[in-house]
């Protein structure tokens, strides 16, 4: 495990106020396939962890998004793990492109049980934003007995955007790709920040932060929304563990009725949905959803 963090930003160390729980410790973890993901870890100071979140981040970002929770739950005595997808930040895999959605779900259970693994018989979550949830409710749906829980910030069920009049005469060209060279990356994925922020430092962070995704293919997309589409279907139905869904009502890039429907079609008993009128999509750094860390926190010791 290492100690120096590859991913330090001081852009980001600003954005958290202080970043109480600081870089962390990062490592790699080599799947059953052979891939390595890597990883941050935040762990309490000077004593044993009381529960074990595990943070999935959504299209394009990588766990250090998950830094601001970890400033809330590491000094409650959470320990907090944040995985890299295959194809995103430093783990493995081709920048920007996405051959097989369910690869990410089963990366995501591998390393749900590895953190299992280092510190057993603790209370376990899994916890995902945007493309992040997605891939949580998959994880749920096929761990729910190992989980004490699962939370979603703006799960990516169905997007909010419509396609512009330029996206629109690319459509033939866009077929054309996908049929001939489906993983070139032709997407930009930066340069849209406020649709996702209102906090200017976030802003300022994601803009200039060179672990993200500039770009991502057309396959990214697709399979993105391959999984989105799973989600939506078969998560209501299948998933057995408590779960929370935080979502924002201004949200431009996912659908916010579509999550209220998935959560009014959800069959689980123990389920709550944390809903901000005026929340953009990244709520974890939102002004307008300023208890968010603390909803997550409070509902995971209620939970534990």
């Amino acid at each position: 495990m290492r100690e120096i963090h590859p991913k330090e930003n001081e852009l980001l160390k600003k954005a958290r106020g202080g970043a109480p729980a600081g870089d962390g410790e990062c490592g790699f973890l080599r799947t059953d396939e052979g891939v390595r993901l890597f990883f941050n870890r935040w762990l309490p100071a000077g004593k044993a962890p009381t529960t074990v979140v595990v943070c999935l981040h959504g299209m394009g970002a990588h766990g250090s998004y998950f830094s601001p929770l970890a400033d809330v739950l590491t000094p409650m005595g959470m320990a907090v793990y944040a995985v890299d997808h295959r194809g995103h930040g430093l783990s493995d895999g081709v920048k920007g492109d996405m051959p097989d959605g369910r690869k990410l779900v089963s990366d995501a259970v591998e390393f749900l049980k590895y953190a299992q693994s280092l510190h057993p018989g603790l209370p376990l979550f899994v916890a995902g934003e945007s493309m992040g949830g997605a891939i949580t409710i998959q994880v749920a749906m096929a761990e729910s007995e190992r989980l004490n829980g699962c939370i979603m910030l703006a799960p990516a069920l169905q997007g909010a955007k419509k396609l512009t009049f330029g996206e629109i005469v690319r459509i033939p060209y866009w077929a054309l790709l996908l049929l001939f060279n489906p993983g070139k990356n032709v997407v930009k994925t930066i340069g849209n920040e406020s649709l996702v922020y209102q906090s200017r430092d976030y802003i300022d962070f994601e803009h200039t932060d060179q672990d993200h995704l500039q770009w991502v293919s057309l396959r990214y997309l697709l399979n993105l929304k391959k999984l989105m589409d799973r989600s939506r279907k078969w998560g209501p139905s299948e998933i057995k563990c408590p779960t929370l869904i935080l979502q924002g009502g201004s949200d431009k890039v996912c659908a916010a009725d579509a999550v209220k429907k998935f959560f009014s079609d959800m069959q689980v008993k123990d389920k709550t949905l944390r809903f901000y009128e005026k929340g953009y999509h990244c709520l974890l750094a939102d002004p307008d959803a300023p208890d968010s860390r603390e909803t997550i926190a409070e509902w995971i010791v209620k939970h534990s």
